[in-house]
């Protein structure tokens, strides 16, 4: 896995005190539709945000080259948050461009609404997968004429299992 350091620059103002609220979700195309995977902090009032790392795995992305979609938004108390623009890339982007900055796009326009820094992505320790533990070993009991040893005429059975290896 990445953890990747983003920030923004020369957004577009989206607000009337001429800054904006910026955030940004990353989507992934998993079985052909579009999937949030995370959403970052807002930051208030500016136009050149520095957001939270985001940890990201090979697996989450679906490979290096597999698409990534960022949606950088204008946050709006009442949930009508306001386009800026889109950034799609790959994970190696982000890899082998250290420092790169992706211009943000609104729709089709050839405008940019701003430019999207990776400042750092920097590579997590290596977690090795784990096989599943085996299935639990399922032993089914149950009393036949047990004799009566107790004085008040029944039995308390009890086993010892060992396991040697």
């Amino acid at each position: 896995g990445y953890r990747l350091s983003y920030s923004a620059q020369k957004l577009v103002r989206k607000d009337m005190n001429g800054q904006s609220d910026p955030f940004f979700t990353i989507s992934i195309n998993k079985g052909g539709k579009v999937v949030p995977i995370y959403r970052s902090e807002v930051v208030k009032k500016t136009l050149k945000p520095e957001w939270d790392a985001v940890e990201m795995s090979l697996r989450e992305v679906g490979g290096l080259d597999a698409p990534i979609y960022i949606d950088v938004d204008d946050f709006d108390k009442d949930g009508g948050h306001d386009r800026i623009g889109k950034v799609t890339c790959t994970l190696r982007d982000f890899i082998l461009g250290g420092g790169l900055t992706l211009p943000i796009v609104k729709g089709n326009a050839d405008k940019s609404s701003g430019g999207l820094n990776v400042m750092k992505c920097e590579p997590l320790p290596y977690e090795p997968m784990r096989p599943p533990p085996p299935p639990a070993l399922e032993l089914p009991f149950s009393r036949v004429h047990l004799a009566r040893k107790a004085l008040a005429g029944h039995s308390d059975p009890f086993f010892v299992i060992e396991v040697s290896r």
